[in-house]
Formats: C-alpha cells, sequence, structure tokens
C-alpha cells in the first residue's frame, strides 16, 4: 500500500477531533472530565482508524456499510478505552477495597 497523502492524514486527524467534541457532547454530562480524554485522544483515534481501514472504498456496496459500521464501533471502542484507562489511573481511596 502506497504511504497515504497528507492530505488525507489531515482530514482522519479532522475526523477524530469532530468526533471527539461530538463523544464529549454526548457523554460528557455523565463522564464528566473523564470525556475530555477521549476527546484529546480523538485525533490519534482518527487516524488510526483511518490507516486501519484504508482502502475501503474500493470494495463492494454491501462490504463499504458494513466496513463503515465496523468502523464507528472500532472507533467508539477505542474512545472508550482512553476513558477508562484514564479512570483507572485516577486515584480513589477505597476503590478496590477488601472485604
Amino acid at each position: 500500500m502506497s504511504p497515504a497523502p497528507a492530505r488525507y492524514i489531515g482530514l482522519a486527524l479532522l475526523v477524530g477531533s469532530i468526533w471527539g467534541v461530538i463523544g464529549v457532547a454526548l457523554a460528557g454530562q455523565m463522564l464528566g472530565p473523564l470525556a475530555w480524554v477521549g476527546a484529546v485522544a480523538s485525533p490519534a483515534i482518527g487516524l488510526g482508524t483511518a490507516v486501519v481501514f484504508r482502502g475501503f472504498r474500493e470494495r463492494a456496496p454491501g462490504v463499504r456499510v458494513a466496513l463503515s459500521l465496523i468502523s464507528l464501533y472500532f472507533a467508539a471502542g477505542l474512545f472508550a478505552l482512553a476513558v477508562g484507562l484514564a479512570d483507572a489511573a485516577r486515584v480513589i481511596p477505597n476503590r478496590n477495597a477488601a472485604r
């Protein structure tokens, strides 16, 4: 596969950032400041998703629909992973209290 052009990388970073803002808008009230960790990580998530699913435009239409859904869930999972890692790194008294 040929190297990605700068425009492709720039658009992937931009789209990742836009989805990060959407993620904060949807989950910000429930997650609080932790949602911003996902927003900060979202450009990298967008770039990673673009690299993994690069070249799917040459596929059949049915495959493109399936891959678009898979890439959406993949990126949402990475957003949730970033938020979860930030939550796990926080110090919370009695988080793992012994019974």
